[in-house]
């Protein structure tokens, strides 16, 4: 076990935050834009240690919307031990307003974590948001809305919730 623990180490150290993109061909409005990454790293010595990150992302978007959806999971181990393992996924949608800068949207998130009291959470929100600035290259977006959070597990809870971001 500890020469597989040294080999995966020295792969991950040469491997290190490697990161893989894919872009879809943007050609089509109707496209989805996605990329992948993955992040490695690692130690050995008195302690050993490994961390991972794999993620995905996707991104379409129209005259009349705009969709995001995302991905990913953090593993983690200490001397063998885990010591981090969570997923969280989502999705957003925004529907444009032709001639404007508002815009309404909805999204829904599900998180897991081996490590917290909830385990599971799951949240939805919606509202209005705000195309601040626009070009080709550059976006400054504003969110605020409202939702609910459910978390259960070892702890039960339904909570309101606000939501106020920029992006």
């Amino acid at each position: 076990m500890k020469i597989l623990v040294i080999v995966t180490t020295v792969g991950i150290l040469l491997l290190g935050n490697a990161v893989l993109e894919v872009d879809a061909n943007e050609d089509s409005d109707r496209q989805w834009l996605q990329n992948f990454n993955l992040h490695l790293s690692g130690s050995a010595g008195n302690t050993d240690s490994f961390d991972m990150r794999a993620g995905w992302r996707a991104r379409q978007s129209t005259q009349r919307y705009r969709r995001l959806l995302d991905a990913s999971y953090n593993l983690g181990t200490v001397s063998n031990d885990l010591n981090k393992s969570a997923l969280t996924a989502g999705a957003r949608q925004d529907w444009l307003i032709a001639n404007s800068s508002w815009f309404g949207f909805g999204e829904g998130r599900y998180d897991f974590d081996n490590f917290r009291a909830w385990r599971h959470r799951a949240s939805a929100h919606a509202g209005l948001g705000n195309e601040f600035k626009k070009t080709d290259t550059f976006e400054l977006l504003g969110r605020a809305g409202v939702g609910a959070s459910k978390q259960w597990y070892e702890t039960q809870h339904t909570r309101p919730e606000g939501l106020l971001g920029g992006e």
